[in-house]
């Protein structure tokens, strides 16, 4: 069906697409620079998305006690 083409084609183009998700663990042990640290790396942050093909970014900081060895996962 004509209407149904346009479906497939979109399907079609986002499936070529490569999606990547790519994930960076990470500590930072010195406190006495951490707030200076924090304000570099959302800068990074908002540098990093400007590459073509990038479209977000966000760094996450685990909160519960006992999580993995890394207290930031950034995406």
């Amino acid at each position: 069906m004509e209407g149904d083409q346009g479906v497939e084609s979109l399907t079609v183009r986002v499936m070529r697409r490569a999606c990547v998700m790519y994930t960076v663990e990470l500590n930072f042990s010195d406190p006495a620079r951490a707030e200076e640290w924090h304000a570099w790396y959302e800068t990074y942050l908002a540098q990093l998305v400007l590459l073509p093909g990038l479209s977000t970014a966000q760094r996450f900081r685990a909160v519960a006690p006992g999580t993995p060895s890394c207290a930031y996962l950034a995406l």
